[in-house]
């Protein structure tokens, strides 16, 4: 809609926005390494460009317009639903759960109301207290607290720097959190290797003075780059620890052998 009507002097807002939208989300997409956050820059621009497809939608109404609004309406009412369904489970506060399945349900059969009888305004208002229903419990209640305790890296890290002592520490393709909480247990940036020969020979040189820590999907295995490289030096890498991170491990790699067989819990 935006670059159809790029030439027209009242709608070359669309273009504008659009164009203000996809530069950051290319430049964002390239990175390697990033968190969910990184694309808040992104969401004013794509925000008003949504808000502009809609007052322009209103004014012709298409086939294709309708068959979207359904499409939105549905996810939002999953969301909703979904959000409502989980916060009950996990024994979500009665009335709260009460309130908001209440809520739920008028927005739901207003929402559907109002795409059958073409109306538009109505539908994004209905569509906006959905999608405000299923974030904020993803941001209050038993979820938050679930999110909160998976994602909080300040325990875990504790746990790993215990382990190092007061040996060096590389990273290999960290996240941002491991970075940032690195940074703030040393009071100093931790160097970064992405090269699985140099970190290999940095771990072989430095033996007993310096550890890695690499995030990685196998608890008992390093990254295949990494085995290949030590095979190709002659390195022997141990696993020291690892740290369940959720979906992914923290191994804590050295080029000596382990101490003792130890797990940090989870």
């Amino acid at each position: 809609m935006a670059w159809k009507t790029r030439k027209e002097w009242k709608n070359r807002a669309g273009i504008f926005f659009l164009c203000l939208f996809v530069g950051p989300l290319i430049l964002l997409s390239t990175s390697v390494s990033k968190d969910w956050v990184y694309f808040l820059p992104v969401h004013p621009a794509l925000s008003v460009l949504v808000a502009w497809s809609i007052a322009k939608g209103w004014t012709s109404p298409g086939r294709g317009v309708m068959i979207l609004t359904w499409v939105i309406a549905t996810v939002a009412i999953l969301l909703a639903g979904g959000m409502v369904g989980i916060t009950a489970i996990r024994g979500g506060p009665v009335l709260s759960v009460a309130i908001a399945s209440v809520l739920f349900v008028f927005a739901a059969v207003g929402c559907t109301l109002s795409i059958r009888r073409n109306d538009l305004r109505w539908t994004v208002a209905w569509l906006a207290v959905l999608f405000v229903l299923g974030w904020s419990l993803w941001f209050t209640g038993p979820m938050a607290e679930t999110d909160m305790a998976r994602r909080s890296i300040r325990r875990p890290m504790a746990e790993v720097f215990s382990r190092v002592g007061n040996r060096g520490i590389v990273l290999y393709y960290p996240t941002d959190g491991i970075r940032g909480a690195a940074s703030f247990y040393r009071n100093r940036t931790a160097q970064e290797i992405k090269s699985p020969a140099t970190l290999v020979a940095r771990l072989t040189e430095d033996q007993n003075e310096v550890v890695a820590l690499v995030y990685w999907t196998n608890k008992d295995a390093l990254p295949s780059e990494l085995e290949e490289a030590a095979q190709s030096a002659g390195a022997d890498l141990q696993i020291e620890a690892h740290l369940d991170l959720g979906k992914r491990y923290l191994l804590l790699v050295s080029a000596r052998p382990a101490a003792d067989d130890f797990t940090f819990s989870k």
